[in-house]
């Protein structure tokens, strides 16, 4: 793993090498005033999400008044429709796919 960090206190923690038939994982960290907050992802060796993880901090103590206790933050959507898009796939070696690649999917 890799740290970047730049003077605002945003980075991130990266895998370095990308190699078929191994773990990549990422966590990005994002700063601003006294909240910190912080967003991992893990990918298994076959290339599927594993794990996720969100971590909120605040300097200023615990309970926040920037945060909620609440488990559902959003209300449940309905994804069901048509959908339109681009795709831009980067391999282990680092070679990009040509750009952009559209796409358009149905969600049942």
């Amino acid at each position: 793993m890799r740290g970047v960090f730049l003077s605002s206190g945003h980075g991130v923690w990266e895998t370095t090498k990308l190699k078929t038939g191994s773990y990549f994982a990422i966590e990005l960290f994002f700063i601003h005033n006294q909240i910190r907050h912080s967003v991992s992802v893990v990918y298994d060796a076959q290339g599927s999400l594993f794990r996720t993880a969100n971590i909120r901090e605040d300097a200023n103590g615990f309970l926040s008044q920037y945060w909620s206790t609440e488990l559902n933050q959003l209300p449940e959507r309905n994804l069901k429709g048509e959908y339109q898009g681009s795709a831009v796939t980067i391999t282990p070696d680092l070679k990009i796919s040509a750009y952009p690649n559209s796409i358009g999917d149905r969600l049942k």
